[in-house]
């Protein structure tokens, strides 16, 4: 109960991107709060050759929506750094229309703060229940 708390304090925050394993029940949580706050969302899976090609364009964007990126480890380097990048600009600017959820493998959080090492303080982790 304190970690979908938790969880639905990150997701509401305008000021962080959420990150997490790309578990059956992290997905469920994290749809399950994102209906509850009455938020349209899109989900894209990059193991999914469509899926990956849109979600590479998603740091382009100026105000793609939220979007849940599902098997995010998936995505090239070079779009990871776009994305770690992008999720910086809309924690800073607090914009809601530029909300990501990353859920990949374990590593996720910390290939994303590799890209940029601020991303920490950005950065709203999903923990395993």
């Amino acid at each position: 109960m304190a970690r979908d708390f938790e969880l639905l304090i990150n997701l509401r925050s305008r000021g962080k991107c959420v990150v997490g394993e790309n578990t059956e029940s992290n997905r469920n949580r994290v749809a399950a709060i994102l209906a509850d706050l009455g938020t349209n969302y899109a989900t894209l899976d990059a193991s999914n050759p469509e899926d990956a090609t849109f979600a590479s364009l998603i740091p382009t964007m100026t105000r793609p929506g939220a979007v849940v990126v599902l098997n995010f480890h998936l995505l090239p380097g070079p779009i990871q750094d776009q994305f770690a990048q992008y999720m910086k600009l809309a924690a800073d600017f607090q914009e809601p229309a530029m909300k990501v959820i990353a859920l990949g493998d374990e590593n996720t959080a910390f290939t994303l703060v590799g890209y940029a090492d601020d991303l920490c303080l950005r950065m709203g982790v999903i923990h395993p229940l």
